[in-house]
C-alpha cells in the first residue's frame, strides 16, 4: 500500500496545477514531507461560514423538485456519490429509527452514481418518501444545498480520512 501511495503523491506532484489542503498545518507538511511548492499549495479551511449571505434558504430548486423548509424541520443532508462504499444506505436506516422520534426530521442526498436508483426503491419501502430527498440533478452550485441544510452528514463504509487530506485539480491543457 506505502508504494501505491508513493506512487500517487509523486504523480500528483508532477501533474496537479493546484493542491488544495484543508488546513495550514497540512499545506506545511505537503511543503516539507512531500516536496510540493508553496506556489501549487491553496488552503481551504473546513467547517468555514460561506461567503455571502449566511440566512439559510426557504427552499431549495433542482430540475424534478422542490423542496421547502418549513418551520420546526431539521435538515440532515450530504452531498457526494451515491455508491455502495459511501453508505447512504445506512443514513436512510437511521432514519428510520430519527423519524420514529422526531417526523420533523428531514434528510437530503445529493449526487449521482450507481446507487441513485436503489437508494430511491429502498427510502420508499422504508416509507420515508417524506422524510428523505435523493436529489441526482442539481444543476447549481453546491452552497446552496450546504446552505440549505442544517447538519452535514459524511456518509461511508470502509473510506478514511487521512493525515494528507487534499483535493487535486488538473486543468485542462487548454487554459
Amino acid at each position: 500500500i506505502l508504494q501505491i501511495e508513493r506512487a500517487i503523491d509523486r504523480k500528483v506532484k508532477e501533474s496537479a496545477d493546484i493542491i488544495h489542503a484543508n488546513a495550514e498545518a497540512i499545506a506545511e507538511q505537503m511543503q516539507k514531507l512531500m516536496g510540493f511548492s508553496g506556489e501549487r499549495i491553496k488552503t481551504v479551511h473546513t467547517g468555514i461560514e460561506l461567503p455571502g449571505e449566511n440566512s439559510r434558504p426557504d427552499s431549495i430548486e433542482s430540475r424534478s423538485m422542490r423542496l421547502e423548509r418549513k418551520y420546526g424541520e431539521v435538515w440532515l443532508g450530504m452531498v457526494g456519490f451515491l455508491g455502495p462504499l459511501k453508505g447512504q444506505r445506512y443514513l436512510i436506516e437511521a432514519m428510520k429509527e430519527i423519524t420514529a422520534y422526531d417526523r420533523n426530521v428531514k434528510c437530503l442526498l445529493a449526487g449521482s452514481g450507481p446507487d441513485y436508483g436503489s437508494l430511491e426503491s429502498f427510502k420508499s419501502k422504508a416509507g420515508l418518501d417524506k422524510n428523505v430527498f435523493i436529489v441526482n440533478d442539481y444543476d447549481k452550485p453546491v452552497d446552496g444545498i450546504l446552505r440549505f441544510i442544517d447538519i452535514f452528514v459524511f456518509t461511508c463504509v470502509n473510506e478514511e480520512l487521512g493525515l494528507f487530506n487534499y483535493s487535486i485539480v488538473k486543468f485542462p491543457d487548454f487554459f
